[in-house]
């Protein structure tokens, strides 16, 4: 029984990726929830998502108050926009 795994992924549609991961874990054991831990950064951030999180809200037909993108981040926000029904857990770590 696998209660937690970590993977190395590459992707060009990043955010699409990461939900077709989580929707085929969450398949595997459909009695089971499944628990999602991403990252949230303002500052130094490397790039940013919000032109595929954008694509993914107009693919759902789905909207995204800007507020929820501001406080989740763009990765939990696609979680938001895909429903799905996982939990999440969306960490900040800060700088000293």
């Amino acid at each position: 029984m696998r209660r937690i795994s970590f993977r190395r992924e590459t992707a060009v549609r990043r955010l699409h990726r990461v939900l077709e991961i989580a929707g085929n874990e969450a398949s595997q054991t459909p009695n089971k929830p499944l628990l999602v831990v991403t990252g949230r950064s303002r500052r130094m951030v490397v790039e940013s998502h919000k032109r595929e999180l954008d694509q993914l809200v107009k693919e759902r037909n789905s909207s995204l108050p800007a507020e929820v993108s501001k406080t989740f981040g763009d990765v939990a926000s696609a979680f938001v926009v895909a429903g799905g029904g996982v939990s999440l857990v969306v960490m900040q770590a800060t700088l000293l």
